[in-house]
């Protein structure tokens, strides 16, 4: 078992390496910029919520100050994560089901497109993700051994993911059925409720140092919830809660899950043949894959967070990280119930299409930010006249400025372009059509929508590099080969997956 430990993790280690995605323009500005406060010994709790989140400012401090301030000690604590989960995954697998079920649920996460891809992410959903799944792993463990100790570390796990993100500590509600799909009752199930409150307890006095609060993070979250900002977004349709979303991702628009929601189906199919509570093989494990998987796909697509106006819980790709380990369990089922060439095919294949639809994400992030790039490239080389971006390119200054430990590229906001002081002088200005509907600090709809006094100066367009742009490419050549319609039909979703949309810069004379 150990040797398939190691391979797996291997396998994962350098699909993790190969499909980095590294700045998006999102949150891991803020949780970066909370660590390195921390190593300068300024502990200020933040009210923002991507600010104050312990579990991952806490050890993304820790690998930075071992690691330096620098991009690989900003990520390494969600790679190793990622690494973390995948071993667990490999491990339960083969506790429930044998060495070849372990092996092909062990590829299957170290190549899932969405968990690769957040592996390379600066954000919380990898720390949160391997929490949930330790908590599940370890409640197992507790389970076939009869392991109150155990229970208690299920408990601890679960208690880290309120560290990381409080608000989904819900989803292990999902525990709640499985003493009615068992038909029983074990007090020391009571010991992962007692961990559960030890980390959060934990967790409450470590603010109440800092902020004098104990209760911090619930008002935090309730002050949140007041601010109606659910209400408006949804309004806004910014906010995806179709209870359908999760399914379509997985067995529609595969590109982030690949094969596995078919594979996980047709493990819950063997699972079925099995009786959930017999205890010599397994310790009731269709019950808690039962709870795990399908319970928390259920609660993560139906679980209404608002009554008027009705609106389920948002639906997001990094959400569904939570579930997609014991879905990677059942798919490892149903894989190693086949003869092992035709396994060995069908997991090959998964596997491939895994690491293909990985780097087509790590090629979009490149895509979509290539432009921020160029711009602060821009910016560098032409200091004398301000220039002012929209907020990806600022976040990407930002984030340059605390991973290569000098300032950051002086670049402005667009909100300043159009302040009365700025127009007094000339300015520049860059508008991105890549980033434009995700910058909610856009001043007008619709990129070409500018004022009639910006003045075109001229186009430049930003040149990925990532692996998944470079392979694309390559795929886009090869295209050029193909009869007409299927070249048509190829090329545009190659070209979107290779070069963004050119951005334009604008000179505002004073006045404008």
């Amino acid at each position: 078992m150990v040797s398939t430990l190691l391979g797996v993790v291997v396998v994962a280690a350098f699909v993790r390496w190969l499909g980095y995605t590294g700045f998006f323009g999102s949150d891991e500005v803020t949780y970066i910029a909370s660590a390195f406060r921390v190593l300068d010994g300024d502990w200020t709790v933040d009210d923002y919520v991507g600010a104050n989140r312990l579990g991952v400012n806490l050890p993304m401090a820790a690998f930075a100050a071992l690691l330096g301030r620098n991009e690989l000690g900003a990520a390494a604590s969600s790679l190793l994560c990622s690494l973390g989960e995948v071993l667990l995954v490999t491990w339960v697998a083969w506790r429930m089901a044998g060495q070849r079920a372990a092996l092909c649920a062990g590829l299957l996460m170290a190549t899932l497109p969405t968990h690769v891809h957040f592996a390379g992410r600066i954000m919380a959903d990898a720390p949160l993700a391997l929490t949930i799944t330790a908590a599940f792993v370890l409640f197992y463990e507790a389970e076939a051994r009869r392991w109150s100790t155990g229970f208690f570390l299920a408990g601890v796990c679960a208690g880290l993911s309120f560290w990381i993100k409080p608000v989904t500590l819900f989803v292990f509600s999902v525990l709640l059925a499985y003493p009615l799909l068992v038909r029983r009752f074990d007090p020391r199930w009571l010991w992962m409720v007692a961990g559960l409150l030890f980390a959060m307890a934990i967790n409450g006095l470590l603010y109440l140092a800092l902020t004098g609060r104990f209760w911090f993070v619930f008002e935090n979250m309730q002050e949140r919830r007041q601010s109606g900002y659910l209400e408006a977004g949804a309004a806004a349709g910014e906010i995806h809660s179709d209870a359908a979303d999760y399914l379509v991702f997985l067995f529609g628009k595969i590109y982030h899950t690949g094969l596995l929601g078919y594979l996980a189906v047709a493990g819950a199919l063997v699972l079925m043949r099995r009786r959930w509570s017999d205890h010599t093989k397994g310790a009731g494990q269709g019950a808690l894959l039962a709870c795990w998987g399908l319970g928390m796909l259920l609660l993560l697509s139906l679980l209404p967070v608002s009554l008027r106006p009705l609106i389920l819980i948002p639906k997001q790709t990094n959400y569904m990280l939570m579930f997609l380990a014991p879905l990677c369990v059942l798919g490892g089922m149903a894989l190693a119930q086949l003869k092992p060439v035709g396994a060995a095919v069908l997991l090959a294949v998964a596997c491939g299409v895994g690491v293909v639809f990985a780097l087509a994400l790590q090629a979009s992030v490149a895509v979509f930010t290539a432009n921020s790039m160029a711009t602060l490239q821009f910016a560098r080389d032409h200091k004398e006249t301000p220039l002012h971006v929209m907020s990806n390119a600022w976040r990407a200054a930002l984030f340059e400025g605390l991973v290569s430990g000098g300032a950051a590229t002086p670049v402005l906001s667009i909100e300043q372009a159009l302040s009365e002081p700025a127009r007094a002088a000339e300015r520049l200005v860059v508008i991105d059509p890549e980033t434009f509907a995700w910058d909610l600090s856009r001043p007008f709809p619709d990129a070409a929508s500018v004022p009639a006094c910006w003045q075109p100066v001229q186009t430049f367009q930003g040149q990925p590099t990532a692996v998944g742009v470079r392979f694309f490419q390559l795929l886009l050549a090869a295209a050029a080969a193909l009869p007409p319609s299927p070249r048509a039909a190829l090329l545009g979703p190659l070209q979107r997956l290779t070069q963004p949309r050119p951005a334009q810069l604008y000179r505002l004379p004073p006045g404008c």
